[in-house]
């Protein structure tokens, strides 16, 4: 749901692809996870030690992982054949609170104010020195957008 423009979308998800098939194909983890990484985040303050944390975590269940990129990158797939799906899905949608990071792709942070315009119970909030990894970069900030949030939500 990252991008406005499905083919752009699916574009960034064929990289999930790739990443999954080098993990379940070569069983190449640290390969499969740093592929992920750059797709997924290409503009991020790469510290060696948050890098190791990121990648520690995302390699705990290899094929889990594997899996579950291969699944988001399927249902674009989908979206792509019968865009009405999305649109379906996100007519459903209830009470949404939606994060970016300042360093994110840009058609991501558009697409997510987009979202926040069009749907009057979509929340977004984008968070400063931060790109796609921010629970790990800012997890305070984080918590407490969420905790404000659901106390306002409580109030209506």
């Amino acid at each position: 749901m990252d991008r406005s423009d499905l083919l752009e979308l699916q574009e960034l998800r064929n990289k999930y692809r790739s990443a999954s098939d080098v993990i379940r194909k070569t069983g190449d983890v640290e390969l499969g996870v740093s592929r992920f990484m750059d797709g997924v985040s290409p503009n991020r303050r790469k510290q060696a030690v948050a890098e190791e944390i990121t990648k520690s975590r995302l390699a705990h269940r290899p094929f889990g992982f594997a899996y579950a990129l291969d699944s988001v990158t399927n249902l674009v797939d989908e979206y792509v054949k019968e865009p009405h799906l999305r649109e379906e899905l996100l007519n459903l949608t209830h009470q949404v609170l939606i994060f970016s990071g300042n360093m994110s792709h840009e058609s991501l942070i558009q697409h997510y104010k987009e979202l926040e315009k069009r749907f009057d119970h979509w929340r977004h909030y984008n968070i400063a020195g931060a790109d796609h990894s921010l629970p790990f970069q800012k997890p305070r900030q984080i918590g407490k957008v969420i905790n404000d949030w659901y106390l306002f939500e409580e109030t209506q």
